[in-house]
Protein backbone atom coordinates (compact mmCIF):
# COMPACT_ATOMS: atom_id res chain seq x y z
CA UNK A 1 0.00 0.00 0.00
CA UNK A 2 1.74 3.39 -0.76
CA UNK A 3 0.17 6.64 0.63
CA UNK A 4 0.90 9.35 -1.97
CA UNK A 5 0.38 13.25 -1.42
CA UNK A 6 0.05 15.08 -4.66
CA UNK A 7 -1.52 17.64 -6.97
CA UNK A 8 -4.82 17.78 -8.83
CA UNK A 9 -5.38 20.40 -10.96
CA UNK A 10 -5.42 23.78 -8.46
CA UNK A 11 -5.79 21.47 -5.22
CA UNK A 12 -3.60 19.22 -3.31
CA UNK A 13 -4.76 15.97 -2.72
CA UNK A 14 -3.95 12.76 -0.24
CA UNK A 15 -4.38 9.44 -2.47
CA UNK A 16 -4.61 5.74 -0.96
CA UNK A 17 -2.63 3.08 -3.85
CA UNK A 18 -3.75 -0.02 -2.84
CA UNK A 19 -5.01 -3.42 -4.44
CA UNK A 20 -8.51 -3.64 -5.73
CA UNK A 21 -9.43 -6.67 -3.53
CA UNK A 22 -8.72 -4.00 -0.45
CA UNK A 23 -10.41 -1.07 -1.71
CA UNK A 24 -13.53 -2.28 0.12
CA UNK A 25 -12.41 -2.81 2.98
CA UNK A 26 -10.37 0.30 3.03
CA UNK A 27 -13.65 2.32 2.01
CA UNK A 28 -15.40 1.10 5.50
CA UNK A 29 -12.04 1.70 7.46
CA UNK A 30 -12.16 5.23 6.09
CA UNK A 31 -15.81 5.50 6.82
CA UNK A 32 -15.29 4.21 10.42
CA UNK A 33 -12.62 6.88 11.25
CA UNK A 34 -13.48 9.67 9.40
CA UNK A 35 -17.46 10.25 9.18
CA UNK A 36 -18.16 12.82 6.18
CA UNK A 37 -15.30 11.88 3.78
CA UNK A 38 -15.69 11.23 0.36
CA UNK A 39 -13.56 8.97 -1.50
CA UNK A 40 -13.17 8.79 -5.30
CA UNK A 41 -11.28 6.86 -7.38
CA UNK A 42 -8.63 8.42 -9.59
CA UNK A 43 -5.46 7.23 -11.56
CA UNK A 44 -2.36 8.40 -12.14
CA UNK A 45 -1.73 12.08 -13.87
CA UNK A 46 0.16 11.24 -17.24
CA UNK A 47 2.49 14.19 -16.64
CA UNK A 48 5.16 14.59 -19.71
CA UNK A 49 8.75 15.08 -19.23
CA UNK A 50 11.38 13.43 -17.03
CA UNK A 51 11.08 11.70 -14.18
CA UNK A 52 13.38 12.83 -11.30
CA UNK A 53 12.84 10.26 -8.37
CA UNK A 54 15.07 10.67 -4.57
CA UNK A 55 14.61 7.70 -2.17
CA UNK A 56 14.95 9.23 0.97
CA UNK A 57 16.38 6.59 4.60
CA UNK A 58 15.60 7.72 8.41
CA UNK A 59 18.64 6.19 10.16
CA UNK A 60 18.97 5.18 12.75
CA UNK A 61 15.15 3.80 12.18
CA UNK A 62 15.27 2.21 16.14
CA UNK A 63 15.15 5.90 17.09
CA UNK A 64 11.52 7.74 17.57
CA UNK A 65 10.35 10.16 15.37
CA UNK A 66 8.74 13.74 16.61
CA UNK A 67 5.55 12.51 17.74
CA UNK A 68 2.05 15.04 18.21
CA UNK A 69 3.36 16.20 21.68
CA UNK A 70 6.54 18.11 19.76
CA UNK A 71 4.39 20.19 17.84
CA UNK A 72 2.30 21.30 20.42
CA UNK A 73 2.97 24.88 22.25
CA UNK A 74 1.02 24.40 25.45
CA UNK A 75 1.62 28.11 26.45
CA UNK A 76 0.32 29.58 23.45
CA UNK A 77 -2.23 26.64 23.58
CA UNK A 78 -1.74 26.19 19.64
CA UNK A 79 -0.38 23.37 17.34
CA UNK A 80 1.09 23.22 14.74
CA UNK A 81 0.00 21.11 11.84
CA UNK A 82 3.33 18.83 11.14
CA UNK A 83 2.60 18.58 7.52
CA UNK A 84 2.08 21.64 6.06
CA UNK A 85 5.32 21.62 5.12
CA UNK A 86 5.29 18.81 2.71
CA UNK A 87 1.74 20.02 1.41
CA UNK A 88 3.65 23.10 0.27
CA UNK A 89 6.04 21.39 -1.65
CA UNK A 90 3.82 19.45 -3.89
CA UNK A 91 1.42 22.80 -4.18
CA UNK A 92 1.18 23.48 -7.69
CA UNK A 93 3.40 26.83 -8.20
CA UNK A 94 2.73 27.42 -12.40
CA UNK A 95 6.88 26.69 -12.72
CA UNK A 96 5.74 23.25 -14.82
CA UNK A 97 6.81 21.48 -11.82
CA UNK A 98 4.73 17.95 -10.72
CA UNK A 99 5.96 16.95 -7.73
CA UNK A 100 4.58 14.69 -5.54
CA UNK A 101 5.26 12.46 -1.99
CA UNK A 102 4.88 8.48 -1.71
CA UNK A 103 4.73 6.86 1.28
CA UNK A 104 5.39 2.61 0.31
CA UNK A 105 4.22 0.93 3.23
CA UNK A 106 5.15 -3.11 3.83
CA UNK A 107 4.93 -5.19 7.37
CA UNK A 108 8.24 -4.91 8.78
CA UNK A 109 9.41 -8.66 9.06
CA UNK A 110 10.49 -10.57 11.92
CA UNK A 111 13.94 -10.24 11.18
CA UNK A 112 14.07 -6.48 10.64
CA UNK A 113 12.34 -6.63 13.98
CA UNK A 114 14.99 -8.21 15.67
CA UNK A 115 17.82 -6.60 14.33
CA UNK A 116 16.11 -2.84 15.79
CA UNK A 117 15.80 -4.73 19.12
CA UNK A 118 19.36 -5.40 18.76
CA UNK A 119 20.76 -2.33 17.41
CA UNK A 120 19.17 -0.35 20.27
CA UNK A 121 20.42 -2.49 23.26
CA UNK A 122 23.71 -2.56 21.81
CA UNK A 123 23.54 1.57 20.86
CA UNK A 124 22.48 1.77 24.88
CA UNK A 125 25.81 -0.04 25.72
CA UNK A 126 27.58 2.15 23.27
CA UNK A 127 26.57 5.75 23.27
CA UNK A 128 26.75 6.39 26.95
CA UNK A 129 31.10 6.37 26.63
CA UNK A 130 31.06 6.98 23.00
CA UNK A 131 28.71 9.28 21.89
CA UNK A 132 29.85 9.45 18.32
CA UNK A 133 30.59 5.42 18.36
CA UNK A 134 26.94 4.62 19.22
CA UNK A 135 25.63 6.84 16.49
CA UNK A 136 27.49 5.46 14.15
CA UNK A 137 26.80 2.46 14.76
CA UNK A 138 22.83 2.83 15.07
CA UNK A 139 23.43 4.39 11.62
CA UNK A 140 25.19 1.80 9.79
CA UNK A 141 23.85 -1.19 11.38
CA UNK A 142 20.76 -0.74 9.91
CA UNK A 143 22.06 0.28 6.35
CA UNK A 144 23.58 -1.30 3.77
CA UNK A 145 25.33 -4.92 3.67
CA UNK A 146 28.85 -3.51 3.61
CA UNK A 147 27.81 -0.64 6.36
CA UNK A 148 26.48 -3.58 8.17
CA UNK A 149 29.70 -5.23 7.74
CA UNK A 150 32.22 -2.48 9.04
CA UNK A 151 30.44 -2.25 12.48
CA UNK A 152 29.89 -6.20 13.24
CA UNK A 153 32.28 -6.57 15.96
CA UNK A 154 30.40 -3.68 17.94
CA UNK A 155 27.11 -6.02 18.48
CA UNK A 156 28.80 -8.36 20.74
CA UNK A 157 29.70 -5.45 23.42
CA UNK A 158 26.45 -6.33 25.59
CA UNK A 159 22.87 -5.07 25.54
CA UNK A 160 22.40 -2.13 27.38
CA UNK A 161 19.11 -0.60 29.10
CA UNK A 162 16.85 0.77 25.86
CA UNK A 163 15.47 4.16 26.25
CA UNK A 164 11.79 4.11 27.14
CA UNK A 165 10.50 6.11 23.54
CA UNK A 166 12.48 3.52 21.74
CA UNK A 167 10.98 0.82 23.62
CA UNK A 168 7.61 2.20 23.01
CA UNK A 169 8.38 2.12 19.45
CA UNK A 170 9.36 -1.38 18.95
CA UNK A 171 6.23 -2.92 21.06
CA UNK A 172 4.10 -1.16 18.29
CA UNK A 173 2.93 -2.26 14.83
CA UNK A 174 6.21 -1.76 12.91
CA UNK A 175 5.75 -0.91 9.20
CA UNK A 176 9.10 -0.58 6.63
CA UNK A 177 8.30 3.08 4.81
CA UNK A 178 10.32 3.73 1.34
CA UNK A 179 9.50 7.52 1.22
CA UNK A 180 9.87 8.13 -2.41
CA UNK A 181 10.08 11.92 -3.70
CA UNK A 182 9.38 12.79 -7.31
CA UNK A 183 9.41 15.49 -9.70
CA UNK A 184 8.32 15.76 -13.20
CA UNK A 185 9.94 18.22 -15.03
CA UNK A 186 11.19 18.91 -18.85
CA UNK A 187 14.66 18.38 -19.82
CA UNK A 188 15.47 22.49 -19.78
CA UNK A 189 14.14 22.22 -16.13
CA UNK A 190 16.37 19.37 -14.82
CA UNK A 191 18.43 21.84 -12.26
CA UNK A 192 15.18 23.00 -11.30
CA UNK A 193 13.57 19.81 -10.64
CA UNK A 194 16.97 18.85 -8.56
CA UNK A 195 16.43 22.29 -6.49
CA UNK A 196 12.63 21.22 -6.05
CA UNK A 197 13.73 17.61 -4.71
CA UNK A 198 15.92 19.12 -2.46
CA UNK A 199 13.22 21.44 -1.01
CA UNK A 200 11.38 18.45 -0.35
CA UNK A 201 13.89 16.36 1.45
CA UNK A 202 14.55 19.25 3.55
CA UNK A 203 10.79 19.21 4.30
CA UNK A 204 10.73 16.07 6.55
CA UNK A 205 13.06 17.76 8.81
CA UNK A 206 10.39 18.66 11.94
CA UNK A 207 10.04 14.57 12.13
CA UNK A 208 13.28 14.13 13.54
CA UNK A 209 14.73 14.37 16.56
CA UNK A 210 17.54 16.74 16.16
CA UNK A 211 20.87 15.22 16.36
CA UNK A 212 19.91 11.77 16.91
CA UNK A 213 17.79 11.01 13.30
CA UNK A 214 19.29 11.81 9.83
CA UNK A 215 17.14 11.55 6.55
CA UNK A 216 19.51 12.04 3.35
CA UNK A 217 18.84 10.94 -0.36
CA UNK A 218 19.42 7.16 -0.77
CA UNK A 219 19.85 7.13 -4.80
CA UNK A 220 17.76 9.21 -7.43
CA UNK A 221 17.04 8.55 -10.74
CA UNK A 222 15.94 10.16 -13.78
CA UNK A 223 13.65 8.35 -16.23
CA UNK A 224 12.07 10.29 -19.77
CA UNK A 225 8.67 9.80 -20.94
CA UNK A 226 8.81 12.84 -23.56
Amino acid sequence: MSLVLTARGDETVLAIDVATPLMSPLRRIVAAQLPGVELAEATDPDHEGERHVRYLRVTPDVRMLQTAEAFEDRLQRTTSDPISGLLAEVKPRGDGLHPSIRFRLRNATTTQRRRAQRVAATTAVIEPSWPRLGSLYAVRANGTPWERLTVWPLRFMGSGEVPSDTLTKLDKHLCHVVIELVVVASSRDRAIAQKRLDSMAAAFAPFTAPGTVRTWPLRWRCVTSE
